[in-house]
């Protein structure tokens, strides 16, 4: 269990657990990447499972999940999200807007570019190649990981069996328009980075002027995009959340903006 937020219960958590052998490390430095750095220096199994606090895993997680590396059908295996039973209008567009028309249960298993490392199981062998997250993506660090096991040759798995209820989605809609924000910011990195693997990649273009002339194009585009996976992916429920997540395709191509300044500044 890897800690690294101002008033993280975590360590006395692990102790409510004396039966159960839980290691608790504390990551000082904030941000995502770095905590999943943290649990991958101090993990020495053959299966490292990670999951969120805001998560709550179903009976068989563990075991599927990690069946599914130890097994040798995968060298990474992710599986599937839903939302709490009683998530209101604004969490379930959250959900329809990052996780649905790639992590729901209902979709087939099998080979995936990327999965979310809020439900996520790496081999030793692919932990070795891989090495560390790349601690400089405001997010989709976890999408940046799985596209270089891809480049090396390593195989990622859906495993829908294996499946988490994420009760963290935003609910408010200023909570859930920063977090469409943020993740513009880190699809920015992940598309620059990946260029040759991402097909998205020619939409956002990596010099931040030429990004938000483009905006007026890529608003539309960017909520066109949202509709059109979750309809292929048989999401019609989705439907009634479209006009939400209209405005969060408009906080998300902001974010995309503010994203190519941030890599370009790095450069």
């Amino acid at each position: 269990m890897v800690g690294n937020s101002d008033g993280d219960p975590g360590r006395e958590v692990a102790a409510g657990f004396p039966h159960m052998p839980i290691t608790y490390v504390e990551e000082p430095r904030p941000g995502y990447s770095r905590a999943r750095n943290a649990a991958l220096r101090a993990a020495a199994g053959d299966a490292l499972l990670f999951t969120d606090d805001d998560c709550l895993a179903a009976p068989g997680w563990c075991e599927v999940l990690a069946e599914a590396v130890l097994g040798g059908g995968a060298d990474i295996a992710g599986g599937a999200k839903l939302p709490p039973e009683d998530a209101g209008y604004v969490m379930r567009a959250d959900y329809y807007n990052t996780e649905s028309f790639a992590l729901h249960p209902c979709l087939p298993p099998g080979p995936r570019p990327a999965l979310s490392t809020s439900n996520l199981a790496i081999g030793r062998k692919a932990r070795a190649a891989i090495g560390s997250f790349d601690e400089h993506f405001p997010m989709c660090e976890d999408r940046d990981y799985c596209l270089r096991a891809g480049r090396l040759g390593l195989s990622v798995v859906f495993e829908p069996r294996a499946l988490v209820v994420h009760a963290g989605l935003a609910d408010s809609i200023g909570g859930y328009l920063d977090k469409m924000r943020r993740y513009g910011r880190g699809t920015a990195f992940c598309l620059h980075a990946h260029r040759d693997r991402e097909p998205l990649a020619v939409f956002v273009p990596e010099r931040p002027w030429l990004a938000a002339a483009a905006s007026p194009i890529m608003v539309p585009m960017t909520m066109a995009y949202f509709m059109w996976r979750n309809l292929r992916a048989g999401m019609w429920r989705a439907i009634p959340f479209f006009p939400l997540m209209a405005a969060g395709a408009f906080w998300w191509q902001r974010g995309t903006v503010e994203g190519a300044a941030l890599r370009r500044g790095r450069a």
